[in-house]
């Protein structure tokens, strides 16, 4: 249940899922503006070479706990047990546990692309998340249980595409990775953490969310769609 998505665990691979369905329309002002919830997959012409996505959403309450910026407190209730569930933005110090919960969503990627996918070496990749965190258009989400510790987490970017001849101006975010840990899914983790990133378009006055899925991610495929995302374009290679 890993994946990289046009937003996904380490920017260097693409997984694309739809087709896009026509002309696109005028930008609407935000009075106007399609809510978030009408998130498409649609990685605009190939612009996104990353993308890797887990399994992951649940209803949000604000919150601030111990000087931590605690966006969601999920509670739920999973088979036989009962899980607090918080997510909360990362910051530069979280980059060492950011990259180890990317590791999980690497090591998945490079078993089914080891042609595309380096193997997963989380200490490696922690001054990469570290420039992520520094990255103002970046946020990374952290999913953690009631002892803090870790269960998932969600990269994003915020975007402003330019209006061109050809295309349509757009804010849009883009979900770049995001993942969860082998023994929390399916239990609500991956909703939370798209439910953040929903708020945050939502907040932010987005136009779109969209990601980029592999083709032999089917799980992650079913659990987007699950979410209401919708397939708009379709990425193929030779070979």
């Amino acid at each position: 249940e890993h994946q990289r998505t046009s937003a996904s665990v380490l920017p260097e691979g693409n997984r694309s899922l739809g087709s896009l369905p026509g002309r696109a329309q005028p930008r609407r002002s935000s009075a106007k503006r399609a809510t978030p919830r009408d998130a498409r997959l649609d990685d605009t012409i190939g612009e996104n070479e990353r993308g890797r996505c887990n399994d992951p959403l649940t209803t949000p309450a604000d919150s601030h706990r111990g000087g931590l910026d605690v966006l969601t407190t999920i509670r739920m209730v999973t088979g036989s047990h009962n899980a607090g569930v918080e997510i909360r933005k990362a910051s530069p110090a979280d980059a060492p546990t950011v990259a180890k919960l990317g590791a999980v969503v690497q090591a998945f990627h490079h078993e089914h692309r080891p042609d595309w996918f380096k193997p997963a070496e989380a200490e490696g990749a922690v001054e990469l998340y570290e420039q992520f965190l520094l990255d103002p258009s970046v946020v990374i989400y952290v999913a953690e249980d009631e002892t803090r510790h870790p269960l998932g987490y969600a990269l994003v970017r915020v975007l402003d595409r330019p209006e061109s001849p050809l295309t349509w101006g757009a804010k849009v975010i883009e979900i770049d990775q995001i993942g969860v840990t082998s023994d929390q899914r399916r239990h609500g983790v991956g909703t939370a953490l798209l439910q953040a990133v929903r708020k945050l378009a939502e907040e932010s006055g987005t136009d779109r969310v969209h990601l980029t899925v592999w083709g032999f991610n089917e799980a992650a495929q079913a659990f987007f769609a699950s979410q209401g995302f919708k397939q708009a374009m379709l990425r193929m290679t030779d070979p």
